[in-house]
């Protein structure tokens, strides 16, 4: 899944993804910049709960979901 956020024309490209190097999911957050923070799940629903705390800490900053 991939989703992007904007703000005050910064952009942050959020990515969930099967984890390449382990089993699980990895979270992947890239700036425009290209500074990465990459977080890893071994359970989809502690995934879920995670994109759901980071999706609205993002809203309640300012950012909105972009195309």
């Amino acid at each position: 899944m991939l989703s992007f956020f904007e703000r005050d024309g910064e952009r942050l490209q959020c990515e969930i993804r099967l984890s390449s190097h382990a089993a699980g999911f990895d979270l992947e957050v890239k700036t425009a910049d290209g500074q990465r923070q990459l977080e890893h799940a071994d359970d989809a629903n502690i995934l879920a709960l995670r994109w759901f705390e980071l999706e609205e800490r993002l809203k309640r900053d300012g950012w909105v979901k972009s195309t």
